[in-house]
C-alpha cells in the first residue's frame, strides 16, 4: 500500500491545484462536484463547518493547512475525505463546477428522474410503485408549469 507523506503545515492548495477561475466561487459550489456515492448530509455538515470557520470561498478553503482543518469544530474524518475528493475533482476538471447548471431550474423532469426517484428505488425496489410515483411527479411538474404560465412567471 502506497502512503503519501503529508506535511500538516502545508496548505491544501499544495495538494489540490484548483484553477484560478474556481477560487472566487462560494463553497456551496462544491456541491456541483458531488457524485451519486457522496453523502449529501456529510456535504451539508462540511459546508456548515467551512462557513462557521469563515471559509466562504473555494480559495479560502484551500488556503488552510491540514492542522487547521483537523481542529475545525464538528468536521470529522468523513467531512475531510469528502472535501479532499471534491477538491480533487475540481482540480482535475474545473469545468464540472464552472459550466454546471442547477437541474431543478433547468428542467423539473430531469430532477424528477434523478434524485427523488433514486431515493424511492432504494427504499422500495418495486418497479411498478416507482413508475406510479414517477407518473404522479411528472403530472405535478406539468401542473406547476401550467400554474406558472397562468401567473405570468413563464411563457
Amino acid at each position: 500500500m502506497l502512503q503519501t507523506r503529508i506535511d500538516y503545515d502545508k496548505p491544501l492548495k499544495h495538494y489540490f491545484p484548483v484553477a484560478e477561475e474556481c477560487l472566487s466561487l462560494n463553497v456551496s459550489s462544491l456541491k456541483l462536484a458531488l457524485i451519486e456515492t457522496d453523502s449529501v448530509p456529510t456535504f451539508n455538515r462540511l459546508y456548515n463547518c467551512l462557513i462557521r470557520s469563515g471559509l466562504t470561498t473555494i480559495g479560502d478553503s484551500i488556503q488552510i493547512d491540514w492542522r487547521s482543518l483537523d481542529h475545525m469544530r464538528a468536521c470529522g474524518r468523513k467531512s475531510h475525505l469528502l472535501l479532499f475528493s471534491l477538491l480533487k475533482r475540481i482540480s482535475e476538471n474545473p469545468e464540472q463546477i464552472l459550466n454546471a447548471t442547477n437541474p431543478v431550474i433547468e428542467s423539473p423532469e430531469r430532477f424528477i428522474d434523478s434524485s427523488y426517484v433514486r431515493e424511492i428505488i432504494k427504499k422500495h425496489r418495486n418497479v411498478n410503485q416507482v413508475n406510479n410515483v414517477k407518473a404522479k411527479l411528472s403530472d405535478r411538474a406539468e401542473e406547476i408549469k401550467r400554474l406558472m404560465r397562468e401567473k405570468g412567471f413563464t411563457k
